[in-house]
């Protein structure tokens, strides 16, 4: 299993995922879109606001990460109808340039395009209640990832898994 740097270790991050800002004017970097994203076409049906998700755009560093958590969930569930059923269909977002919720002096994981969101209708951002199945989390943290859902109340995420450490 791979470990992921730090997200608050800005030269960790950098040397693996480039720098999303790098001329610091508050706007992705042409440079860095072209050479960091790629896209990947997810392994079984996904949904954004009920429309069809035909590619997801992701870092090139942990694209293989996020094939094989999708292709893992697809594995597991066996049929469309399993995956919709568990709410995972539900694409929340991935690649989003823009701050962190509470902190604006630093990117969010999305800007970097190594956070991912699952079914954000059940599991909301900061709340007590959420179901995302446990079996889902296992398949992204034998990637590295680490789950939103596990984190304080104040910051509890149950949708967003990334490939960067908190601690």
């Amino acid at each position: 299993m791979t470990v992921w740097p730090l997200q608050s270790d800005l030269v960790a991050m950098r040397a693996i995922f480039g720098n999303p800002d790098a001329n610091n004017d508050g706007a992705a970097d042409p440079v860095w879109t072209r050479t960091h994203l790629t896209t990947i076409v997810p392994p079984y049906a996904m949904f954004y606001a009920g429309k069809p998700v035909r590619a997801i755009t992701v870092n090139r560093g942990c694209s293989a990460a996020l094939l094989a958590a999708l292709t893992g969930i697809a594995k597991h569930y066996g049929t469309a109808a399993a995956i919709k059923a568990a709410g995972l269909d539900q694409f929340g977002g991935l690649y989003n340039f823009r701050v962190k919720r509470g902190n604006a002096s630093s990117l969010s994981m999305h800007a970097y395009g190594v956070a991912i969101d699952l079914d954000p209708v059940h599991n909301p951002f900061r709340s007590a209640k959420f179901t995302m199945p446990a079996a889902v989390v296992k398949i992204f943290e034998d990637t590295g990832a680490t789950w939103g859902g596990r984190w304080s109340p104040k910051s509890r995420d149950a949708m967003h898994f990334q490939w960067a450490r908190t601690a």
